[in-house]
């Protein structure tokens, strides 16, 4: 993160040059206490200064390498800062836990259990309008599927113009190529967007621009 007011460029910042940084952004004293938790990325600097004539708790916590606090406050609630400082470890290891999580099913890859031959995608889209492509599965192999296209009946509509449809299995559009296309967890990437499983319901169209 580069700041065009410091000149400070947080990603290429040494470790020391980062937290020379956020102690002099945050007023942190030296003698302040880092807390960190093994395995996150995240610290807080914590450290008592006097407030309206008390002594006040200071929390300055960050996280990744930003340099704008998540949390900046004072408190005199000993058990409120223990509540912040628990708060922000435990949003960073929900955090945490999640990217492991899409990592990990990002690398098993989609379920190619539904994406079996027979099968129906529809694709849609139109800005003022809305078309609706659909695609049968012909055949599948390995994390790639072939398909065709396959016309569409009109279940109700103003005529034809606007309503309701469903595709129709194996009428196979004259003309239209097979295609082999790579299912990612998004779908499959037909023309210029994601096409996905059919759920079996009508879908709404509008020809009319």
């Amino acid at each position: 993160m580069y700041s065009r007011l410091t000149g400070f460029n947080s990603r290429t910042a040494t470790p020391e040059q980062l937290d020379a940084f956020r102690r002099s952004l945050a007023g942190a004293p030296q003698t302040a206490e880092m807390l960190t938790r093994y395995g996150l990325d995240g610290v807080i600097y914590s450290w008592k200064t006097p407030v309206a004539g008390r002594d006040a708790q200071r929390i300055v916590a960050f996280s990744g390498r930003r340099t704008k606090p998540d949390i900046n406050i004072y408190t005199y609630d000993v058990a409120l800062a223990e509540r912040q400082v628990n708060g922000f470890f435990g949003g960073l290891e929900r955090a945490a836990a999640y990217r492991a999580q899409q990592r990990a099913v990002n690398h098993q890859g989609p379920d190619m259990s539904k994406y079996v031959e027979g099968a129906i995608l529809r694709y849609s889209f139109g800005y003022d309008m809305t078309i609706n492509h659909y695609y049968q599965i012909v055949r599948a192999k390995g994390r790639s599927v072939v398909i065709r296209r396959i016309a569409a009946e009109v279940v109700n509509g103003d005529g034809g113009y606007s309503g309701t449809e469903r595709p129709v299995k194996d009428a196979f559009l004259e003309g239209e190529p097979e295609l082999t296309k790579r299912v990612t967890l998004n779908g499959v990437k037909v023309e210029h967007k994601h096409a996905y499983l059919w759920d079996g319901r009508p879908n709404y169209f509008n020809n009319l621009d």
